[in-house]
C-alpha cells in the first residue's frame, strides 16, 4: 500500500530492492555459463589495465621534462583529494579510449601542472574531444591538417581573402577555410576511401577538432571538403604531433 504522502513504505522498497539484486545475480549467473565469458572479462580488465600503464608512461615522459619544483607540485597536487579526482577523471577518460596516440596526449596534458604548455581550459576541451577517439580517426586529422598545410605553403596572391592552389582553395583570413577536392588531391594523398573521409571529417568536425565551414557551399562541389582552421585547431595538431612523436621514440 503507498503512503499517503506518496513515499513508498520501507517494507515495499526494501522487496524492490531485493528482486533487482535477484535479477542482477541472475543474469550475472548465465553470463558466468557462457563459455566465452571469462575470456571477455579478462581480455575487459587487460585492455584497460593496458591503457592506463599507456597513459602513466606518457605521464612519466612529460614529467621528465619538468623542472624540480614543478615535479614535486604536480606529485603533490595527486595526493589531495582535488588533484586525486583530476587524475581519476583523466584515468576514467583513458580507459574508454582506444587511440594509443590520444592516450598519450592525455598524459601530456596531464604532466602540465603549472599550465605552461597549454591551458587550463584547453585541457578540458581536448579532453573532451579526445575521449573514446579511434586511431584512424586521429591519424585522419593528422593527415588533413598536413595536406592543408602544404596548400597553405604554396605561393600567396597580394591581395583577396581567398585564392586557387594546386589542389584546392585557401581562405587567407583566420580562422581561414580549406576547401580541399577530395578525387584527385586527399584521397590519393592520404590513401583513403572517399566514404570513409567523408565521415571521418564529420566525426572531426563533431568533435571540435576542426571546425565546420558554413561558407563552403560557395565552392560547390559536392565532391570537395571544406573545414575551418582555428587557434585551437592547430592546438590539437601540435599535441597529437607530440604525443605521435612520443610514442614513435618509445616503440
Amino acid at each position: 500500500m503507498t503512503d499517503p504522502s506518496g513515499l513508498i513504505p520501507p517494507g515495499e522498497l526494501v522487496q524492490g530492492l531485493k528482486r533487482e539484486i535477484d535479477r542482477f545475480v541472475a543474469v550475472r549467473s548465465e553470463l558466468e555459463a557462457l563459455p566465452w565469458f571469462g575470456s571477455l572479462m579478462a581480455a575487459n580488465e587487460g585492455i584497460k589495465k593496458w591503457r592506463l600503464h599507456s597513459f602513466l608512461r606518457a605521464v612519466d615522459t612529460a614529467e621528465g621534462q619538468l623542472d624540480p619544483q614543478a615535479r614535486e607540485r604536480l606529485r603533490d597536487a595527486a595526493n589531495k583529494l582535488e588533484g586525486a579526482e583530476l587524475l581519476v577523471d583523466y584515468a576514467e577518460r583513458v580507459v574508454r579510449t582506444s587511440s594509443r596516440i590520444a592516450i598519450t596526449a592525455f598524459g601530456l596534458l596531464y604532466a602540465d601542472p603549472d599550465d605552461v604548455v597549454y591551458t587550463r581550459g584547453f585541457r578540458r576541451l581536448a579532453c573532451e574531444a579526445l575521449e573514446g577517439i579511434s586511431d584512424d580517426l586521429v591519424d585522419l586529422f593528422l593527415a588533413l591538417l598536413e595536406a592543408a598545410d602544404f596548400m597553405i605553403s604554396r605561393p600567396r596572391p597580394s591581395t583577396g581573402t581567398s585564392h586557387q592552389v594546386p589542389g584546392g582553395t585557401v581562405d587567407v583570413a583566420g580562422p581561414f577555410v580549406i576547401v580541399l577536392p577530395q578525387e584527385d588531391f586527399l584521397v590519393e594523398r592520404i590513401g583513403v576511401e572517399a566514404a570513409r573521409l567523408y565521415s571521418g571529417h564529420q566525426q572531426l568536425t563533431g568533435r571540435g577538432l576542426i571546425l565546420a565551414d558554413p561558407s563552403s557551399g560557395r565552392f560547390g562541389g559536392a565532391r570537395s571538403l571544406a573545414f575551418g582552421i582555428g587557434d585551437d585547431t592547430r592546438r590539437f595538431q601540435g599535441l597529437l604531433g607530440q604525443a605521435r612523436d612520443v610514442l614513435g621514440r618509445d616503440a
